[in-house]
């Protein structure tokens, strides 16, 4: 499928994928590189997307640690995973 890059940076998502992923106003996508003229967009899990609103949170319980960071590295890794079919 093809998209043109518009002014300010914006794409319009092709209606297949806005369906396929059930897409709506406000939906959150994670952009990054896949290697040379290649973009990764992904859909963060509902699980990264509650590990960041928890952002913080653990602060008072043990502040030498960034529990968040901690976390969405795990999550992050799992949905990598996952991706990968492993």
């Amino acid at each position: 499928m093809l998209t043109t890059v518009q002014k300010g940076n914006q794409v319009t998502i092709p209606e297949p994928l806005v369906q396929k992923l059930g897409l709506t106003t406000g939906a959150q996508l994670d952009w990054s590189e896949a290697g040379d003229d290649a973009l990764l967009v992904r859909k963060p899990s509902a699980r990264a997307a509650l590990a960041a609103k928890l952002c913080g949170a653990g602060a008072q319980v043990s502040p030498e640690r960034d529990a968040c960071a901690e976390l969405s590295r795990q999550r992050e890794d799992e949905d990598n995973e996952r991706a990968r079919g492993a």
